[in-house]
This record gives C-alpha cells, structure tokens and sequence, in this order.
C-alpha cells in the first residue's frame, strides 16, 4: 500500500503536481492523461528522481520517501531506457543487482530469473548496443524486476513491443501482481483494460478519479454516439470505415437525435477528462 498525502512538485511557478492525496492498495493502476498532464513527473517524485515541494509518501505505513528504505522497494522503467551500449546484457543486468543491494550469491540466478520473464535468455551475452528497440525495453522490464520489488512502476512500458511482447509483458505483471502496487502509465488504452485493477486519471497536475475500469466506463453511459457527420458541438472520439461510410464516434452531455451506444474504457477516460 502506498498513501500519498498533499504531495507538490513544481518547476519555478508551475506545478507539475499539485497537492495529490491517494491511498493505493495492493494492486495494478493505469495512469491516464494528456501530454503535460503531470504523469512522468509524478512517476519521479514516487521514485526519487525529483524530491518533492511538499507531502509525504509512505509504504506499508512503515517506509516514508524520507527513508533510504523506502527507495530499496522501488522497482522502475523509465519512459526512455538507455544504458552504456559496450555493456553486455548480463553486465548490464550486474550492474543494476549492485545497485538494489541483492546479494552476490544470488546475483546469477536473480539475472537468469528476470531476463527468462522478459524472454531475453538468447541475448544474455549480447552487446547492449546490438539490441533493437523492442530488446531494450525488455532488457529496462528486467532491471525493474529485480529484487522482487514491492513497488514496480512502468512509464510506457510496451513501447516499441510488437503485439507478441506486450502479450508476454500483461502476462508478467498479471503473474507477479500479488502482494505490491504496480503502476503502469501509458497511452495504449487497450493495455490498461487488459491488466489493470482500477484507473487513474490525471490532467494538470491533479488526479482526477481513481475507479475500476468498469466504473469508468460507467462515466459514459448514454454520452456516447456514432454519427455520419458531426458539429462543432460534438466531442470526437474516433472514426471509422462501415459499409463505405466515415463513422464518427462521438461524446455528447447534451441527448442527442441519435442511438447511444455501449461506452468503453477510451469514452469513459474522455468523458472525465472533459467533464462530459
């Protein structure tokens, strides 16, 4: 469990964060928002990388981020992973057992274990520098794995994986999801659906809501339409091809002249992003 209370990070005058107060229980949490919403800032601020303005963070009621023990139960996949490309995986991988105090006798089998989760085990002896792009952020999976974190936070985590990979990774966070929060920050609405227990959403600097997906989605029953042509006065959504046909889908606080339909969990995060 993490309990976040009045938390604040700003640069010069602006807040990236903005006084958050949150209790996350055991569990996986999708973090939603728009560009600048505040998501990869808040992600630092929990893991460290940016001290905060204000607040507290506390794990389990007994570490607080103004604890070195605190960071130890930390695991974290930055949205740009990059490592000393001479490195070899398995090198890479040492390097970051080092860092998370695991202990030497169990720094092969801990390497062995996280790079098998990641499908990774044929280029354990590989040049960092020779991965491809979906290799990498593989290899930044299994950094974050190591230890057995009580805390795992992903920020765009299956970018760069083709549909293959980012079965395997919903397979691994569903798989070690027991007992610790997991955090997944993306914009591929479909994997937060696929894994996570409750969603939420951020927009300037402040968390919006924080519901099961269905409750989100429940945010936009009877909000949602599919028109052939729509207005200023309408909030698209998507569009697609029917029967030759441009199908507008569409988010609407006013009836319109038109049969709702089923919302999902993309009409849901737009409606509360918008106040619809």
């Amino acid at each position: 469990m993490i309990e976040i209370q009045g938390l604040k990070k700003k640069f010069g005058k602006f807040y990236a964060v903005d006084d958050i107060n949150i209790t996350l229980e055991n569990g996986i949490y999708g973090l939603l928002g728009p560009n600048g919403a505040g998501k990869t800032t808040l992600l630092r601020v929990l893991t460290g990388l940016y001290k905060a303005n204000a607040g507290n963070i506390t794990m389990d009621n007994q570490y607080s981020n103004k604890d070195k023990e605190y960071y130890k139960t930390i695991g974290y996949l930055p949205q740009k992973f990059e490592l000393f490309k001479e490195l070899s995986v398995y090198d890479a991988m040492e390097y970051f057992c080092s860092i998370k105090s695991v202990d030497k006798k169990a720094v092969d089998k801990e390497i062995r274990d996280c790079i098998a989760k990641v499908n990774l085990t044929e280029k354990i002896n590989s040049k960092v520098g020779k991965l491809s792009g979906g290799m990498l952020r593989r290899l930044g999976i299994a950094q974050s794995l190591i230890n057995n974190p009580k805390i795992l936070i992903f920020d765009e985590p299956t970018t760069g994986l083709d549909p293959e990979e980012r079965l395997r990774f919903k397979s691994i966070v569903n798989t070690i999801s027991r007992d610790r929060v997991i955090i997944i920050s993306t914009h591929i609405v479909d994997d937060i659906e696929a894994v996570c227990d409750k969603v939420l959403v951020m927009s300037k600097g402040k968390i919006l809501c924080n519901l099961t997906c269905e409750e989100l989605k429940a945010c936009a029953n009877d909000k949602i339409y599919e028109l052939d042509k729509i207005n200023e006065s309408h909030k698209m959504i998507s569009c697609s091809e029917k029967e030759g046909k441009i199908i507008y889908r569409v988010a609407s606080k006013e009836k319109l002249d038109a049969l709702s339909v089923a919302p999902k969990l993309e009409d849901g995060y737009i409606c509360m992003l918008n106040d619809i």
